[in-house]
């Protein structure tokens, strides 16, 4: 059908025909000023000419109430298909994935000259059925968007003509009252940030809509630098102020323009993220730090409403301290480039720590959103213990060279070490406005995912304010599989971008 066009695209016109609306809106308000100051006081204006005038006004008022309702209906559709298509682009992304993992368990049949063992078997049985379950989903939604998609153009197609003859009508009664009630001017206008008691996906479409009528303002002044703002402010200073609104937008949640940065952990590289990164359509840059300095590598990506970024260590095993000021370099570089403040990260393992260190070495304002997927904020009993049996077995010096190359995280790392004492000590300097998704795998039992428990996966949740910490456990999951895992990878990235909470997820009971 028609209206299964992108998904931004169709916020993009929804953020226009709510532009105009309001646009309507205050004209409309200018409109009764002025009435009401040429009808008031000792000079008021009286007599025949008067009244026809006034009324004229008034429906001039009218009608634009009737144009401001029909621009409004008509973006809510839009943003409604918005959401249609992003709920089936989902499912598809879920499908493929388990199409991959079929795929995956096939080739390593064949390599094994056709044997498949047991588990194999299971897990090719239960990814059948996970696939047939989501592919009538799938259908399903799609007869039911279609019939309802083509419900709403129509209602929008009978709905344009009304427009188009609303705007006849408001040119003609402009014609009539004159220029003192529009001022001639089809400037875009600026729009507060008020998103009131909204929440989830609700309040995330809303600051995204007021971050794009902001940027059309600022486009618009950027292009005309001899305009004048309503109050009769400088082009410049109409740019700096609809900044400052986009901004405190994604301050408050908003994720249009905001870079989704992605750290890995331990020994991980950009090809931990690889799956999520995929999903959000490549990245979008490549930020590597090596010897103190930090090189970009441009990707495919190029949307300017969801930049993907990705942070690489050379050396992943430097020290907490060391890894956090790296971390700080990239985000200057990245702050710069994407001319925002602010960013939503998400991490694996020893990332999230690093991440954490970050937020309260720097106050973490500009980090908005938090994703951890196995992160031991607590430090891991694993390492702790694997650590000591390494280490008291100094003749297998192959192992002891590695651990020496790891020692500064492995130290850090460590179940009670200073640097994990430090973090937690620390806490009262995280960030209350970030808000926090924390996955924990139970794939390897009591030890969590096989190297961090569930209570130090779910550590942050003595950092971050009460209401703004979830969790979830994830319980086939093992470590190194956590960030792969199909679920959580739509879990995480509905959270980052529309702010919804996952099902059957944990809530700080404090």
């Amino acid at each position: 059908m028609a209206w299964k066009a992108s998904s931004s695209s169709l916020r993009r016109m929804a953020a226009q025909y709510t532009q105009t609306a309001e646009l309507i809106r205050r004209q409309a308000t200018q409109v009764k000023a002025v009435r009401e100051g040429v009808a008031s006081g000792k000079d008021g204006w009286a007599g025949a000419g008067a009244q026809a005038f006034f009324a004229q006004a008034e429906i001039m008022v009218r009608d634009m109430a009737k144009a401001q309702n029909a621009f409004m209906r008509t973006a809510m559709t839009l943003q409604m298909m918005a959401v249609w298509n992003d709920d089936l682009k989902s499912l598809k992304r879920q499908i493929e994935h388990i199409d991959d993992r079929i795929m995956d368990i096939a080739r390593r049949g064949r390599a094994n000259m056709g044997l498949v063992n047991n588990y194999g078997d299971s897990e090719l049985a239960r990814l059948h059925s996970e696939r047939e379950q989501l592919q009538a989903r799938l259908h399903d939604s799609e007869r039911r968007y279609d019939a309802e998609g083509e419900r709403k153009f129509q209602e929008i197609a009978a709905m344009a003509s009304k427009i188009g003859e609303l705007q006849q009508q408001l040119r003609l009664a402009a014609e009539s009252v004159h220029g003192p009630f529009l001022g001639g001017t089809t400037a875009p206008v600026m729009v507060r940030v008020r998103p009131g008691d909204r929440k989830g996906r609700e309040k995330v479409d809303y600051l995204n809509d007021v971050i794009r009528m902001n940027q059309m303002v600022k486009d618009y002044y950027k292009k005309n630098p001899n305009a004048k703002g309503p109050n009769g402010e400088s082009a410049e200073m109409m740019v700096k102020m609809a900044h400052g609104l986009m901004e405190e937008s994604r301050r408050q949640g908003g994720t249009v323009g905001v870079p989704i940065v992605f750290m890995h952990g331990l020994n991980g590289g950009k090809g931990t993220f690889k799956d999520m990164v995929t999903a959000l359509g490549g990245a979008s840059g490549i930020y590597t730090y090596e010897d103190g300095k930090v090189r970009f590598d441009a990707g495919s990506n190029t949307s300017g409403d969801r930049p993907v970024i990705q942070y690489v260590f050379e050396d992943g095993a430097m020290s907490f301290k060391n890894q956090s000021k790296a971390f700080g370099k990239m985000t200057d570089e990245v702050k710069e480039k994407y001319g925002t403040e602010y960013m939503m990260v998400v991490t694996h393992s020893m990332g999230g720590v690093i991440t954490t260190k970050y937020i309260e070495d720097t106050g973490g304002r500009d980090v908005t959103k938090f994703v951890t997927l196995g992160s031991p904020i607590l430090g891991s009993k694993a390492d702790a213990a694997g650590h000591a049996v390494i280490s008291s077995i100094p003749l297998l010096f192959g192992i002891e060279r590695i651990v020496d190359h790891y020692q500064p995280a492995y130290e850090d790392l460590n179940y009670g070490s200073k640097a994990i004492r430090d973090l937690y000590d620390n806490r009262g300097h995280f960030n209350v406005g970030t808000e926090v998704f924390s996955a924990a795998g139970t794939g390897a039992g009591w030890l969590g995912d096989g190297v961090v428990t569930v209570d130090s996966a779910f550590g942050l949740r003595d950092f971050a304010s009460p209401g703004n910490w979830t969790g979830k456990i994830y319980k086939d999951s093992t470590h190194s599989a956590l960030h792969d895992n199909p679920e959580e990878i739509v879990d995480s990235l509905n959270f980052i971008l529309y702010g919804e909470e996952p099902e059957n997820h944990v809530k700080v009971t404090k």
